[in-house]
């Protein structure tokens, strides 16, 4: 028994060349790829090797003679074959605890990834809070602006409406009682080129198209404000960080989304020569129209590039886009005095003016009288072209002027309580000449008074 134990310690399979390893579990751990820490690498096994085995018999084999390291047959088999059921444990040992250490990491990670995606969408619940309170709040004072909410039909036709009626109270102010008799008596100011023509409808078209260029243009922005919130819908933040100086940007609103531009081309008197430059028809046009596409945030431009002694072609017509621009809405034609009988400017005018980039609407002003047929013939092509085209005819003007009270005859007192805009207008039946103060008061004389270019043929103010 003695001997049996002693040939089992001497025939002990491997020797550590420091310590002896016990257990598979340490030899186990040590192939595993831990970190040096988590091992004592010190004691480990640096080299394994064979012991010799003494020339005896030892579980039913038998040693070679000589003394051979090499076992007979029938040991070398079963020897094989505990070592590959060995080798089999210890690979599929090794396989399962690489798996959970894998699988450890992952979930470590994925711990890692869940909390800091729970961290951000709690940010992002307070950045949409705050962007929903704010958005409203910006939405509500919007409406305040326009009175009305501009992405509503009913409310943009009501908003309109107001403005228009603020307008009427406005001029009335300055034409007192005879506002009704010069602008709604039976001279019409313009009318379509065709009663029944096609031309007032492309109008409204055109309207409605800048309309809902406004509405577009409000929704984008509204996508993001300040780059912290979008307010298109509701409102959501547009990252999970907000930016707290973004809060005062937020209820900023916009006045205009959109631009509605009116051009002027015309001689001396178009350009308003003799008056000051913000005296010019246009100019108190942009003035008092400006109220009305200000009411649904359309922003109402006024252009005056009328020239004195200038005609409407060829150099005008030419260069149409670079004179006026590219975004005219609306222009206006006032040659008639240095065009002459030669109306195939006005069609040329009109013509480049259809083609330019924003399809302007057209307006004939003063066509004359001894060419008005032949120029009313013109412009009743270019709307057979697809402009909306209209004009004024001079019995309009003859008419509408008979509506101005007449200055002569009364006293001073008496003109002096005229309203201001039809005070010594008209005089003896005619307009800004004759006595008593209809010639002398026709210009503005509180500044540069007297000034250049007063001329007869100038209107004043």
């Amino acid at each position: 028994m003695a001997l049996g134990r002693q040939a089992l310690t001497r025939n002990a399979v491997f020797r550590c060349t420091h310590k002896p390893i016990h257990s598979y579990v340490r030899l186990i751990l040590h192939c595993l790829p831990l970190s040096q820490t988590s091992v004592d690498r010190g004691n480990s096994c640096e080299a394994l090797e064979l012991v010799e085995v003494p020339s005896m018999e030892m579980f039913g084999g038998k040693m070679r003679e000589g003394g051979s390291h090499h076992w007979d047959t029938p040991t070398r088999e079963l020897s094989n074959r505990v070592w590959t059921k060995v080798g089999i444990v210890f690979a599929f040992t090794c396989y399962i605890l690489s798996i959970y250490r894998i699988s450890s990491d992952a979930e470590s990670k994925t711990a890692q990834v869940v909390q800091v995606r729970s961290a951000d969408l709690q940010k992002r619940r307070e950045a949409d809070h705050k962007c929903f309170g704010l958005c409203r709040a910006r939405a509500s004072a919007r409406e305040t602006k326009f009175k009305g909410n501009l992405l509503d039909r009913n409310d943009l036709l009501a908003m309109v409406q107001a403005a228009k009626e603020r307008l009427v109270e406005r001029i009335k102010e300055d034409y007192g009682e005879y506002f009704n008799p010069i602008f709604f008596g039976p001279g019409k100011s313009f009318s379509p080129i065709s009663q029944e023509g096609p031309s007032m409808n492309r109008l409204k078209r055109k309207l409605l198209i800048k309309v809902l260029e406004a509405q577009t243009n409000l929704i984008e922005r509204e996508r993001k404000v300040a780059n912290s919130c979008d307010c298109s819908e509701g409102g959501t933040a547009l990252g999970p960080e907000f930016n707290t100086t973004s809060e005062e940007r937020l209820l900023e609103v916009d006045s205009h989304y959109a631009r509605y531009v009116w051009a002027t081309g015309g001689h001396s008197a178009a350009a308003g020569h003799g008056n000051l430059f913000n005296e010019s028809y246009t100019a108190f046009m942009g003035r008092d129209v400006r109220m009305v596409f200000d009411a649904i945030g359309i922003q109402f431009e006024s252009r005056n590039y009328a020239m004195g002694g200038t005609k409407s072609g060829n150099e005008i017509s030419m260069c149409w886009e670079q004179v006026f621009g590219s975004d005219v809405d609306f222009v206006s034609w006032d040659y008639g005095m240095t065009d002459g009988r030669y109306v195939q400017r006005l069609m040329h005018f009109g013509y480049r003016a259809g083609v330019s980039p924003g399809r302007p609407a057209f307006l004939g002003l003063k066509l004359g009288d001894y060419d008005n047929d032949a120029r009313t013939s013109t412009l009743q092509s270019l709307e057979d072209l697809g402009m909306a085209v209209f004009y004024g005819s001079p019995n309009s003007y003859s008419l509408r002027n008979e509506g101005v009270p007449d200055s002569a005859g009364i006293t001073r007192e008496q003109i002096d309580s005229l309203p201001e805009y039809v005070r010594n207008l008209r005089c003896g039946g005619q307009l800004e000449n004759g006595d008593p103060f209809c010639g002398t008061e026709k210009y503005s004389q509180n500044i540069c008074a007297p000034r250049a270019k007063q001329a007869a043929w100038h209107p004043g103010l």
